[in-house]
């Protein structure tokens, strides 16, 4: 993903759900949403560890995309 651009991959797995909303402001800017590539096992798990609002894509085989919605503003 990182040879087409797509910035820094990250492992979801990786992630503590305390922790996700400082990465996430490190990596989201306007116009670059946080996507993520997942098999189906881990869908669930991960929507854990990373909450907001994903919206699903597509899938390619087994793996599916999903794209983190903006956070609402206050």
């Amino acid at each position: 993903m990182k040879a087409y651009g797509w910035g820094t991959p990250v492992r979801w797995d990786w992630i503590e759900k305390k922790d996700f909303p400082g990465l996430r402001r490190r990596l989201e800017r306007p116009g670059h949403p946080l996507y993520a590539l997942m098999l189906p096992d881990e869908v669930v798990q991960a929507s854990r560890n990373l909450p907001g609002t994903w919206t699903y894509l597509g899938s390619h085989g087994p793996a599916s995309l999903w794209r983190l919605e903006p956070a609402a503003s206050d």
